[in-house]
């Protein structure tokens, strides 16, 4: 992830490695064989859990991301070799167990002063784009009450997703991430903004009954989804 910050992903990988030489440095022998296992993207597309259980598609491999490369793509520039995906695959009853260190209580440990936690479920993540539609016009020669902007309601979508997110009771995450404006000039009113949405919690139905209320809200001010 962007600025995920330091530990995001190191920690989990090098942890790993150093559980390893521990264990082999002072002659420790577990009852199951013991493998390091490094995803990538998991963020991205979890091609990593994806490819482990034989259900990474050739579709997703061709999915482009934010770097212009293709997943496919992505794989082969950082030395890998995506015709080998098949190979990595587990069959149901070849790992006994599987663990991982995260980072996912971001700064909770540090305000609670605790050194480690244990997770007690898997978020649900759900991602939508909503568009608002304007009219693209020079920003220098359009009189204020002449304008069709589109990021007005889109500025006023992004403080309902926070209104209406921390509404409810619980630890559910709204994010707006990111905004396009386009043609995306600053001297030229947008014709139209594209807006991210993300919702996270340990309910799906929950995830969904926040998102209703949004698109409720955003009905309101104009939008494609």
């Amino acid at each position: 992830m962007p600025n995920g910050g330091d530990y995001d992903g190191p920690i989990g990988s090098l942890g790993a490695i150093e559980v390893v030489k521990t264990l082999t440095e002072n002659g420790i022998e577990t009852e199951h064989p013991l493998e390091v296992i490094i995803f990538t993207n998991e963020e991205g597309g979890v091609v990593g859990s994806r490819a482990l259980v034989g259900a990474l598609s050739q579709e997703a491999l061709q999915v482009v991301s934010s770097s212009g490369l293709t997943q496919y793509e992505g794989i082969k520039a950082l030395g890998g070799n995506p015709d080998r995906i098949p190979e990595l695959k587990r069959n149901k009853g070849e790992l006994a167990s599987f663990l991982e260190l995260h980072i996912e209580q971001g700064g909770n440990l540090y305000t609670e002063k605790l050194d480690i936690g244990v997770v007690e479920g898997i978020v649900a993540i759900e991602w939508w784009e909503f568009s608002f539609l304007g009219k693209a016009n020079h920003a220098g020669t359009t009189p204020m009450k002449m304008r069709k902007d589109p990021m007005l309601p889109a500025a006023k979508f992004v403080l309902a997703v926070n209104e209406i997110v921390t509404s409810y009771e619980g630890n559910q995450v709204g994010t707006v991430g990111k905004i396009q404006a386009f043609p995306g000039a600053g001297n030229v009113i947008p014709g139209a903004v594209k807006v991210n949405l993300e919702i996270r919690d340990l309910s799906s139905e929950k995830i969904w009954e926040i998102y209703s209320e949004i698109e409720k809200r955003a009905k309101k001010t104009g939008f494609r989804k």
